[in-house]
């Protein structure tokens, strides 16, 4: 019998270099390209002549060939990737999403004590790339943090100490006062 046209279609992937056409003696095995084409954020899922009917799959052994011209085409199976949110380093949500898919902000908001979430680091991604996100948290230290003052007096041994009186006073998370800013801080203090 004569020859038949096959042809493997790829429009995605524009620096494919396979066999994309060929002729072939009817009834004669036609294998697949043996480079996979590749495609950002897909997986190759195979070559078909119908990408909807799995029956279609070109078979790694071949196919024989038709009496008319056959196209396969390639199939490509979305990827997932997660986007992961952190605070302090650990880890408080992670979503999945496809590739490029819209990515919707997780609700999540972390806590820290005498601190104030101000939210991620970077922008949050409109839609999903080809990675794995992460994201961490940032924060705004609270003005109004309690903090206690003892005072304590040596006793004339100066072998002790003894308390002689408390306060409870609000500053800035995270601050230091010395001694020499002790009055100074005190006299600024809520």
């Amino acid at each position: 019998m004569g020859f038949t046209g096959v042809t493997f279609s790829n429009t995605y992937d524009t620096a494919y270099k396979g066999d994309t056409t060929g002729t072939y003696y009817y009834d004669s095995i036609v294998i697949a390209p043996s480079n996979e084409p590749v495609r950002e954020g897909y997986t190759f899922g195979g070559w078909y002549t119908d990408i909807n009917d799995e029956s279609t799959k070109l078979a790694a052994e071949g196919a024989k060939v038709p009496d008319s011209a056959v196209t396969y085409e390639a199939k490509w199976n979305v990827k997932e990737y997660t986007v992961t949110y952190f605070a302090d380093g650990v880890q408080v949500a992670q979503d999945t999403f496809d590739y490029d898919e819209e990515v919707t902000k997780n609700a999540v908001v972390p806590t820290k004590t005498g601190y104030t979430f101000a939210g991620w680091d970077n922008e949050l991604a409109s839609t999903m790339p080809a990675t794995n996100l992460t994201y961490d948290a940032t924060w705004t230290a609270n003005t109004d943090t309690e903090f206690t003052v003892e005072h304590y007096y040596q006793n004339a041994n100066d072998d002790g100490y003894e308390k002689v009186e408390t306060e409870t006073k609000y500053g800035t998370t995270g601050a230091t006062i010395n001694g020499a800013d002790y009055k100074k801080a005190l006299a600024n203090a809520i």
